[in-house]
């Protein structure tokens, strides 16, 4: 099919994709004025291999969810089958972390990644799983939904699509790797590995040969993904070793528990449920009280307490200001003792920097605080421990950040961009990652950098 082509009242646009296996065209319905996806599949060579093709893309057609794409129709002709998708605008998972988030702040991670298991739910109860999603093949949209391809949903393609993308073999479980029978916990394996991804920003697996993948996935333990992220919690680590375990059995058995885990991460009890029923009871059965009557007798106490303090009131005058004046004094000495200990903090810190790295040295920089951002955010924007970062600003960590407050933080330079320069040749200069450079400075795209813009050079220990 060409561009300008028609198939029914499908206009062909663009060629989008091209492999052994399907070609991938976006096209416009001429009469509804609505975008679509069109795969055509060359006809297959045997009847046995189209029937079971059929009816692998009817179970497919029953999903009907908000977060997988929906597949609209499917048109047959004597050389080819067509199958006509939802078209879903937005970045693949995969570049969403690579160029927007890097490694993905974890509530926002919760977020995404409970859309993404309704989505592995729904399917499973139609009877659809082990099939090959990778991120590549989950789009995150501009208004941050979901979308996950319907045929990486199967395990029909999963052979034709682990042939085009060796990188799919990643995101295999054991099981699979080893040819053994499978079910949906192999599907909680693969989640585990995403979370896994969006939290930390990597993918373990990228670039190695193809049989040391194979060996690392039934061998060995995934790592503990705060060795790359410290700012992960414990609680979400747990819940990526569990789903991630070898053994099929010692995974969480459906959507359902893993759901239910990563929606119980710091769930706090409602008043309702803190207040023990005894105590309840004992409300209820509590004597009348006459409050007014009570309330009128120490409205007379207090009165009468007062005519006697006014009586005194000049022979305890010159006390009273002694009282004030001591007051004042150990409020001036609290003060100086909150300046030093702050000092002594910052002192105390620069100390460690320094026997760290001694031919380097840390600097002081003031953040400024943006609407929405909290202590973790900051501390993983700088790549500081966040008791660090909670020590040198005298925060408990349970503090309402008000936006454009400063707060201290370390860093290794500030450097005046140049234009011109690349992102690259500066890392190299400071002898960073440039996703580090672009994680604190907030750029999304180099080609945005203005002349004579501060970058700020984060302080990685």
């Amino acid at each position: 099919m060409t561009t300008g082509e028609k198939l029914l009242h499908y206009s062909i646009q663009t060629l989008t994709e091209e492999n052994q296996f399907f070609r991938a065209f976006t096209a416009k319905h001429t009469y509804l004025d609505k975008q679509v996806l069109i795969r055509s599949f060359k006809n297959f060579a045997y009847a046995q291999e189209k029937q079971a093709f059929i009816a692998e893309i009817q179970k497919l057609a029953q999903i009907q969810h908000p977060n997988i794409i929906t597949l609209y129709d499917l048109i047959e002709t004597d050389n080819e089958i067509y199958l006509i998708f939802e078209t879903a605008e937005g970045k693949t998972l995969a570049e969403y972390i690579q160029n927007v988030t890097g490694p993905i702040p974890e509530e926002k991670a919760k977020t995404l990644f409970l859309k993404i298991v309704e989505a592995f739910q729904f399917a499973h109860k139609y009877g659809v799983w082990n099939g090959a999603i990778t991120p590549q093949h989950i789009i995150i949209t501009p208004q941050e939904e979901v979308k996950i391809l319907d045929l990486a949903l199967s395990p029909f393609f999963l052979h034709f699509l682990r042939n085009q993308d060796k990188e799919a073999i990643a995101y295999l479980s054991p099981e699979q790797i080893k040819n053994l029978p499978t079910d949906k916990r192999s599907d909680i394996y693969v989640l585990g590995l995403i979370l896994f991804q969006m939290l930390t920003g990597k993918n373990i697996y990228e670039g190695l040969p193809t049989t040391e993948i194979k060996t690392k996935i039934i061998t060995e333990p995934l790592p503990d993904a705060r060795q790359f992220y410290p700012m992960i919690s414990d609680n979400i680590q747990q819940v990526i070793q569990k789903a991630t375990e070898k053994d099929p059995q010692k995974r969480y058995a459906s959507c359902d528990e893993l759901k239910a885990a990563i929606q119980a991460i710091d769930q706090q009890p409602t008043p309702e449920q803190s207040i023990p029923a005894l105590w309840k009871n004992e409300y209820a059965n509590a004597p009348f009280v006459n409050i007014p009557l009570y309330a009128l007798i120490t409205l007379v106490a207090l009165t009468l307490l007062m005519l006697w303090r006014f009586n005194t009131y000049q022979q305890n005058y010159s006390e009273l200001i002694s009282n004030i004046q001591d007051t004042l004094s150990i409020k001036a000495k609290r003060d100086s003792i909150y300046k030093a200990k702050i000092q002594k903090n910052i002192e105390d810190s620069l100390r460690i920097l320094d026997r760290k790295n001694p031919k380097d040295s840390a600097k002081l920089y003031y953040h400024r605080v943006k609407a929405g951002e909290n202590l973790q955010f900051i501390a993983g924007k700088y790549f500081m421990p966040l008791e660090e970062l909670k020590k040198i600003n005298d925060l408990k960590g349970d503090e309402t950040l008000n936006p454009r407050i400063a707060l201290k933080v370390w860093i290794k330079a500030k450097h005046i961009y140049k234009a011109g320069e690349k992102i690259s040749d500066i890392a190299l200069k400071y002898k960073i990652s440039e996703y580090a450079i672009r994680r604190t400075n907030d750029i999304a795209n180099e080609a945005d950098l203005k002349d004579g813009r501060e970058l700020v050079i984060p302080w990685i220990r």
